[in-house]
């Protein structure tokens, strides 16, 4: 009887190890990123490459917003615009 309870409690706590070693390796592979060797569905590269409509949307969203930006860069408002009201002036 008690070569067959040694042999019970030796499959639970292999079972046990394999439940655990299981749980360990399916949370490392839903937290890791797939990484490319060679940068393809890199979106901050200058011309990604590789990608899926959806990230091909946001590298179009990106260059808009990078544009608008550098448009608000020029006419920063170090000098008042010729065409725009001066806010300060209306106090």
């Amino acid at each position: 009887m008690n070569v067959g309870k040694r042999i019970d409690e030796s499959i639970l706590k292999w079972r046990n190890k394999m439940l655990w070693l299981s749980m360990l390796f399916l949370s490392v592979s839903l937290f890791s990123d797939e990484v490319s060797v060679f940068g393809a569905g890199n979106l901050d590269d200058e011309l990604p490459y590789g990608l899926n409509q959806t990230e091909k949307k946001i590298v179009e969203n990106n260059n808009k917003i990078k544009k608008l930006k550098s448009k608000n860069n020029i006419n920063c408002c170090t000098k008042p615009c010729p065409n725009k009201t001066n806010f300060r002036s209306l106090d």
